[in-house]
């Protein structure tokens, strides 16, 4: 099977898409992003946030750490895309997503050592 396009240069548009799947309710935490976030202090609505790029948080997207892998649940290799973000009280992490059949998997959260 050939590889999916990557979303490459347009920031916008990767946020357009990520906005749109969380207003429609198109999302899901893989069960390691919802153990990490537990253990790493990461609130569920801090990501929603995070990743909308609500007040005070200043999100960006790490192409550099982005990954073609298989996901959780199948063999099949999706991109993975790599958002950061600083909190509003200064803490900064990353959170792992991927966009397949519908759907927006957030793969992981992880929290970032301030710098």
């Amino acid at each position: 099977m050939a590889r999916p396009s990557k979303i490459t240069t347009i920031t916008n548009e990767l946020f357009s898409l990520i906005e749109n799947k969380i207003q429609a309710s198109q999302y899901i935490f893989s069960p390691h992003a919802t153990v990490r976030g537990l253990q790493r202090g990461i609130t569920e609505e801090e990501v929603i946030d995070m990743l909308r790029g609500r007040k005070g948080y200043s999100r960006h997207w790490n192409k550099g750490k982005d990954t073609f892998e298989p996901l959780w649940y199948s063999q099949e290799s999706q991109w993975r895309y790599c958002i950061e973000s600083s909190t509003p009280d200064g803490d900064e992490f990353r959170v792992i997503i991927t966009f397949d059949e519908g759907l927006m998997p957030i793969i992981t959260v992880i929290k970032l050592d301030k710098r």
